[in-house]
């Protein structure tokens, strides 16, 4: 038996598909979808959320300078 739910669609294309409804979920809160992919999209978004949280002071100040070319009196 395979670990995740074919939903009658080719690799690429649940794969879009997945990511799109995913996407959908986390920007909107809410989507409406079938039974099937709706427990796919929930183990996909759960592990991103957990990781999400995991990780949310892991990262360090990095103080960024712009350098400008100043004009001087000839241009």
């Amino acid at each position: 038996m395979a670990g995740y739910r074919k939903l009658g669609r080719t690799s690429s294309q649940r794969k879009a598909l997945l990511r799109n409804q995913v996407t959908n979920l986390l920007y909107h809160g809410k989507i409406v979808t079938t039974e099937a992919k709706a427990k796919e999209i929930r183990k996909i978004a759960e592990s991103i959320i957990a990781l999400g949280i995991r990780e949310c002071n892991n990262y360090d100040m990095v103080k960024v300078t712009a350098k400008v070319a100043r004009k001087d009196k000839d241009g």
